[in-house]
């Protein structure tokens, strides 16, 4: 299998697991959500958190304590999109940069596992998560296929190279 064939195809997945998560429910609270509200709005829940973050550590220098009043929820694993977006523009010429975004893009999207509660509207109230649906699933293996592309094309090229070369 040639370089550019596996990139391709690397891509090809990648962007295909993708566009048919953005077709299934990704999470549940009191009922399941899709995903091109959360795609398209994500954005909105890392502002109102990175504000409430940030009025926690204004809290410091007033009070010296840090306190944060609403608890951090799982929007700031929406970032892991920008980021597998970008390692997909790396992939074609740059294996190393592609696998330096989707690292993160993977661990970003595993993440969300972690958190119990989630902004559920434009007032910045948090709803707790109760379930998991194959658009998340798929989301995590999109950003996945871009990690393991990407980790072959930088780390199994060299092995090969290696291994001929001796």
């Amino acid at each position: 299998m040639t370089d550019t064939f596996f990139r391709r195809t690397t891509w090809a997945v990648s962007c295909a697991l993708l566009i048919l998560s953005l077709t299934q429910d990704c999470y549940c609270t009191r009922d399941c959500h899709g995903p091109v509200v959360a795609l398209l709005a994500g954005w909105m829940g890392v502002m109102v958190e990175a504000g409430t973050l940030l009025n926690g550590i204004m809290e410091v220098f007033q009070s010296g304590e840090f306190a944060v009043k609403q608890p951090l929820g799982a929007t700031f694993t929406w970032l892991a999109n920008p980021l597998l977006l970008a390692s997909w523009l790396f992939l074609g010429k740059e294996p190393g940069m592609a696998l330096r975004l989707s690292l993160p893009a993977t661990l970003l999207t595993l993440s969300f596992l972690l958190f119990g509660q989630i902004i559920n509207d434009e007032a910045g109230h948090y709803t707790r998560i109760t379930g998991y649906g194959p658009g998340y699933w798929l989301w995590v293996a999109s950003a996945a296929t871009a990690f393991l592309g990407s980790l072959y094309l930088t780390y199994g090229k060299r092995k090969e190279a290696l291994t001929n070369a001796g």
